[in-house]
């Protein structure tokens, strides 16, 4: 079911008097200004993927290969021809399973994948603002603000980056980069050793 996405408009022409009057003459004048909240659905493919690790535990998989060690899921090369039954597939798993322990992650380059359970649909306000003026008898020029924000936006991250921070991996790399400045200055070649030599004395 598509959700509600509202939207409000509003026009005026003023009738001010005096100096305003003069710069905005009714009936010469309209401003406009508006709002809108426009709905986003993702797609069930997000679902799919993030839910079920990319499906990975949904279903089973087989292979059938040329190969000469005749293991279940191979077959001689040339030994296959037109309405032959077709050897034994190799079947992971084995069995059909609705869950599988983490250690078969392994298999296929896969990793956990989840996604946050309270996550919310995602949508996009818009506003704008506009001043229209006529001058003469043929043109009237327009001047007009519109803006846009994204709330709720999704996106996908993975939580064992490298966090070279807190780890000490950044300090180590500043340090590698002013062993290598001193050592070429003092004639060491490039090396990133610590060699013991100061800055100070170059």
């Amino acid at each position: 079911m598509n959700p509600c996405k509202p939207a409000i408009a509003l026009a005026w022409s003023p009738g001010a008097s005096g100096f305003l009057g003069k710069l905005f003459p009714k009936g010469k004048t309209v401003i406009r200004t508006g709002w809108s909240l426009r709905n986003y659905q993702e797609g069930a493919q997000n679902f799919w993927a993030y839910t079920s690790n990319q499906g990975l535990f949904f279903f089973q998989q087989g292979s059938l290969s040329p190969d000469t060690t005749g293991a279940v899921g191979t077959f001689q090369p040339g030994s296959l021809f037109l309405g032959q039954t077709l050897p034994a597939y190799a079947l992971f798993p084995p069995t059909w399973s609705a869950a599988l322990p983490a250690s078969t992650l392994s298999f296929g380059g896969n990793s956990f994948w989840a996604m946050n359970p309270n996550v919310r649909q995602p949508y996009v306000e818009q506003w704008n603002f506009g001043i229209q003026r006529e001058l003469g008898s043929g043109s009237a020029p327009e001047v007009r603000y519109a803006g846009n924000m994204g709330l709720h936006t999704w996106m996908s991250y993975n939580i064992n980056e490298v966090n070279i921070f807190e780890n000490g991996f950044l300090t180590e790399f500043k340090n590698a980069q002013n062993n290598l400045t001193i050592n070429k200055a003092s004639g060491k070649g490039n090396s990133f050793a610590d060699n013991g030599l100061q800055a100070e004395s170059l």
